[in-house]
């Protein structure tokens, strides 16, 4: 019997998950989308660090195996596991909410919640004033300073729906085409 991750995940594969290659241990790809999606869910070490607290996997995915074979049929090679560009606010990682995307969509959906305490997404407090900015490619876009968090989160409202809007026309997939396409609009609308 192998043992579960997280008290979970039944690593049910019929071969070797990490063999080792010439002294090297090589790490099957699947199985470490698999056990990182479980790490995100269930480790209270992860959770003290990142957004994730309250996320869980879907039962049919607490076999490894059906995991595998669910991603061996997406477009996942150099694109990361996300669980909320299909449903916003989503907290189950499963088949019918999950699709890869590259590593910057998947950095246009974090929102920092922690590191703003009490303002809207989008603005911090500088110099007596509202700083309204906006993460791109990796970097802090500053957008100016505004008298009021509404006035700086608006501006980071539009800088934010240019982006998901830019990044729409980026995906092969269609559901992330339109996903992206939806949260550009409701950022203009306000929503």
């Amino acid at each position: 019997m192998k043992k579960l991750i997280f008290g979970i995940g039944n690593n049910d594969a019929n071969y070797a998950v990490s063999p080792r290659v010439g002294g090297i241990y090589k790490r099957c790809p699947f199985y470490m989308s698999w056990q990182n999606m479980f790490m995100r869910c269930y480790s209270d070490k992860y959770h003290a660090a990142t957004a994730y607290s309250g996320c869980s996997v879907a039962k049919e995915w607490h076999s490894f195996m059906a995991f595998r074979d669910w991603m061996r049929k997406q477009d996942w090679q150099g694109k990361e596991l996300d669980k909320d560009v299909l449903v916003e606010g989503n907290k189950v990682y499963s088949a019918a909410t999950c699709v890869f995307v590259d590593k910057t969509t998947n950095h246009l959906l974090l929102n920092n919640a922690s590191a703003r305490g009490g303002l809207p997404v989008g603005v911090t407090w500088k110099e007596g004033r509202y700083q309204a900015s906006v993460r791109s490619g990796g970097r802090l876009e500053h957008l100016g300073l505004f008298d009021t968090p509404a006035e700086a989160h608006a501006e980071w409202r539009k800088a934010k729906a240019v982006m998901f809007w830019q990044a729409s026309k980026k995906q092969s997939d269609p559901r992330v085409v339109a996903a992206l396409q939806t949260r550009s609009l409701k950022l203009i609308a306000g929503i």
